[in-house]
């Protein structure tokens, strides 16, 4: 890591990136790891987290001397690599056929006891 700039452009990256794979909106990279603490592995949690840090760290002139670069670009690969593994296309398809299989669930239920009750009540 070069300077600054290339920590906030990798910070901009990957919070563009968890909004385009899980729809996670947050004005800063913490406030969308914070919002996605439930769909994200925690393994990315934690790589998130190291750059979390990392950027807090940044501005400070002693902490600075403390920041480990290469571990914070192995997280940030780590994290890339989850995020661009991911084919939201597939992920959202099968959002919609859950949906889907849940309303034809219960329409079928919806049925079965419209039926159930025809017979009882001697309507069939």
């Amino acid at each position: 890591m070069e300077s600054h700039e290339d920590l906030d452009e990798m910070a901009d990256t990957l919070r563009e990136r968890l909004r385009k794979v899980y729809r996670l909106k947050g004005g800063s990279l913490e406030e969308s790891l914070q919002m996605g603490h439930r769909v994200l592995p925690r393994a990315v949690l934690r790589d998130g987290q190291v750059i979390v840090e990392a950027l807090a760290r940044r501005g400070h002139p002693l902490l600075e001397r403390t920041l480990d670069t290469s571990g914070v670009e192995a997280a940030r690969a780590r994290m890339m690599t989850h995020l661009t593994s991911i084919n939201v296309w597939d992920v959202r398809k099968g959002k919609l056929l859950k949906v889907t299989g849940v309303l034809a669930f219960n329409f079928l239920v919806v049925v079965a006891l419209f039926i159930t009750w025809m017979v009882w009540s001697g309507q069939l």
